[in-house]
């Protein structure tokens, strides 16, 4: 087993998609994790579409490679603008969060779940003035 951040230039992938985005990311958590620690990752964020659906089980297959983590989330914003893209993101504009220890955590958890009930089904939308206001208590 090789460990994590163990290569001549740290690197950490901040923006990353699980199979739990569907059509937009296509590994496992585990093989994310596994690809991370062999090219020695200083390490590694999943930020799924619109909630934390993969940060379970990446925490638990970094552990035995102290493979650091980030929490986090690719949210589709709620604005007037919501161009066709042609891609497998959920229309909309989107931007990727990440969570900065418990509170940071909790604060986006937040987020993500204000967003599911501001939204209609499968659509989630994010407020960015609220969310903005929700990061600098």
């Amino acid at each position: 087993m090789r460990l994590a951040g163990t290569a001549d230039s740290a690197y950490a992938e901040l923006h990353c998609h699980t199979n739990f985005s569907f059509l937009d990311g296509a590994s496992h958590p585990e093989e994310l994790v596994d690809e991370a620690a062999r090219l020695g990752l200083a390490g590694l964020a999943v930020t799924d579409h619109d909630g934390f659906y993969g940060v379970v089980r990446l925490a638990e297959a970094a552990r035995p490679y102290r493979l650091p983590t980030v929490f986090g989330a690719e949210l589709t914003l709620d604005s007037p603008r919501k161009p066709p893209n042609g891609f497998a993101d959920p229309p909309g504009e989107h931007l990727v969060v990440l969570a900065e220890g418990p509170k940071g955590y909790a604060a986006l958890a937040r987020a993500v779940s204000q967003a599911q009930l501001r939204g209609e089904k499968g659509a989630p939308r994010t407020d960015l003035a609220a969310l903005a206001s929700e990061s600098n208590p």
